[in-house]
């Protein structure tokens, strides 16, 4: 079970606000998405050099 799907569930229960969830998630999200941005930006550089 993913650090989100424990978050819904407890969120579900009221354990926890939609904030505290937001805000426990946001630092995997981050991580994401600088991970997808720098995969996109080496792929581009190969697609124009493949052309």
């Amino acid at each position: 079970m993913t650090h989100l799907e424990t978050g819904l569930r407890e969120l579900h229960r009221g354990e926890h606000s939609l904030a505290s969830l937001l805000k426990s998630c946001r630092p995997g999200t981050v991580r994401q998405m600088r991970w997808a941005e720098a995969a996109l930006k080496e792929s581009a550089a190969q697609i124009m050099l493949s052309e």
